[in-house]
């Protein structure tokens, strides 16, 4: 089953062509990643602390919280190679990255995004 969002030739289309190809920011098709052991301990560790993140934008952080990150995902989208890469960061995203880089108290300003890019 085809699952593309967004018109299939513009440059933001996006989507799983069946099980074997991604179509990703309307430039490059990939053949889907497949992990070699999706049970080893170092992949564990790493869906935990993806879960742990997710959980706490969806359960933890308040929505001023949400929408400072909102904020700070358009200030970095308006860095140069962000503008060139055509690839749409948003709050979630921002958030998400410094929770898998950092973890909990990982920067000055915790939970809020930091004061400079």
């Amino acid at each position: 089953m085809v699952k593309v969002t967004n018109p299939l030739h513009s440059q933001i289309a996006t989507g799983n062509f069946a099980k074997a190809l991604q179509f990703i920011c309307g430039t490059f098709v990939r053949e889907i990643p497949k992990p070699k052991d999706a049970e080893t301990k170092k992949q564990l560790i790493i869906r935990n602390n993806f879960k742990e993140g997710a959980d706490m934008w969806s359960h933890i952080l308040n929505e001023e919280t949400k929408e400072k990150w909102r904020e700070f995902a358009k200030v970095v989208m308006t860095d140069e190679f962000c503008m060139k890469s055509r690839v749409w960061i948003h709050g979630y995203l921002c958030w998400m990255a410094f929770w898998l880089r950092w973890g909990e108290n990982g920067w000055v300003s915790y939970p809020d995004p930091p004061e400079k890019i």
